[in-house]
């Protein structure tokens, strides 16, 4: 190998020592991050199914209604008949 082949590889050689030292010296940055963005996404899943559970236990505040004629039809209460079962309903003429 001449002599230029030569240094070029002990240049490299010598990029590559300082690479090494400086991922020596801030590789703990980078693992911090990581763990940072690990437990920030975590807490983040956790309150969003402890939201998602909150939501979807509360009862409704609107009362029980129905719409005979479909939905565009008046809301009505909810009858109460003794034995718990509707009346039939007259079926609209636009379904």
């Amino acid at each position: 190998m001449d002599t230029d082949t030569n240094d070029l590889l002990k240049e490299i050689a010598a990029l590559q020592k300082e690479q090494n030292e400086l991922l020596r010296r801030y590789l703990w940055r980078l693992r911090f991050s990581l763990l940072t963005m690990l437990l920030i996404t975590t807490a983040t899943a956790v309150m969003l199914g402890i939201y998602v559970i909150r939501t979807k236990s509360v009862a409704p505040t609107v009362p029980a209604t129905y719409r005979p004629f479909g939905g565009y039809g008046p809301t009505l209460p909810v009858p109460s008949t003794p034995s718990g079962v509707l009346p039939q309903l007259p079926q609209s003429p636009y379904w």
